[in-house]
């Protein structure tokens, strides 16, 4: 993908993925067009519309720089590092500092009456 200038794609994950590498992307007849991408209905459309994208319009650049950063504005370089500093943190300090997990009551009484799983009264009546 490095090596790709633009993208000829229908629709898949990958146009994202793509975008995220700055590069303009034609799409056929795709699913959900939106302004970040070249979307072309006709086949004869296909030529022009990589012409264009290779072009690199300014409109269209921003409009994938605004849609990714949507997706994942944390695109610093440093995704990894804040991970490995959360593991070495959590190593160090263990689970002070963190929330604790909700009760949960109405799901869990849900999920019991679903599956008809309630062994206290299993307990009490069984005997």
């Amino acid at each position: 993908m490095n090596q790709s200038d633009v993208m000829l794609c229908d629709s898949s994950s990958i146009i994202l993925e793509f975008m995220f590498l700055n590069k303009p992307v034609v799409t056929f007849r795709n699913s959900h067009p939106g302004p970040y991408l070249l979307d072309v209905r006709e086949p004869q459309e296909v030529g022009p519309a990589i012409e264009r994208a290779l072009t690199r319009p300014d409109g269209l650049m921003r409009e994938i720089h605004d849609y990714t950063m949507f997706h994942e504005p944390h695109r610093d370089g440093r995704c990894a590092a804040r991970v490995l500093d959360a593991v070495d943190d959590f190593l160090e300090r263990g689970h002070v500092g963190l929330k604790r997990k909700p009760l949960n009551l109405v799901r869990r009484w849900k999920m019991r009456r679903k599956y008809h799983y309630w062994p206290l009264l299993e307990r009490l009546f069984s005997k």
